[in-house]
């Protein structure tokens, strides 16, 4: 009997080999199965409808199991195409016959337009077991597990950081964006 993982593997390389995914991407999506596999149960590891029930869970164990080790960046990747590979087999790993509609999109790479004065860097958040401060600043929250800090430089020797969630919401995007236009009708003029 195949395991999921075998079974995700193969839908890989069939869908590389008819020219669904290119081989880079086949490579990144079979290494990103095969680190899923480390936080399986022997019940997900048979069964794609328990893998695809329990995905959150799995991924939170996934980015737990390897927080202090990856970046935050890597981590999302790695759920990025893990997602990816799960979403097309449920859509075309029982039909290869179908796969005359699968259309490819081919991605048109961007050059860099971000802004090169904001700098972005991650950080984990360390969750403690009492009610101590987290290990870094004031930051700590139980539901946060992770952060996205931006830097941006506003004079030589004065930054402004803002710190989001990985899964920031729009919602809270708005928030943030009320507080900075509420910023800017305080600050005094240059």
């Amino acid at each position: 009997m195949n395991t999921i993982i075998q079974e995700l593997n193969d839908f890989i390389e069939l869908a590389k080999k008819n020219r669904r995914y290119p081989e880079n991407t086949a490579s990144g999506l079979k290494a990103a199965i095969s680190r899923l596999e480390e936080v399986l149960t022997e019940d997900e590891y048979k069964s794609f409808d328990l893998l695809e029930d329990r995905f959150d869970l799995i991924m939170q164990s996934f980015f737990n199991k390897h927080k202090n080790v990856m970046t935050d960046g890597s981590l999302r990747t790695y759920q990025a195409r893990i997602t990816k590979v799960l979403k097309d087999y449920k859509q075309w790993g029982n039909n290869p016959q179908n796969w005359g509609s699968w259309v490819v999109k081919s991605r048109n790479r961007k050059t860099n337009t971000v802004d090169v004065s904001v700098k972005q860097t991650t950080t984990r958040m360390i969750k403690s077991d009492d009610n101590s401060p987290g290990k870094i600043g004031e930051f700590q929250n139980k539901n946060l597990y992770a952060s996205t800090k931006f830097e941006i430089p506003l004079r030589n020797d004065v930054s402004a950081f803002i710190s989001t969630p990985v899964d920031l919401k729009k919602s809270e995007a708005e928030k943030i964006k009320k507080y900075i236009e509420y910023l800017s009708s305080i600050a005094q003029d240059d």
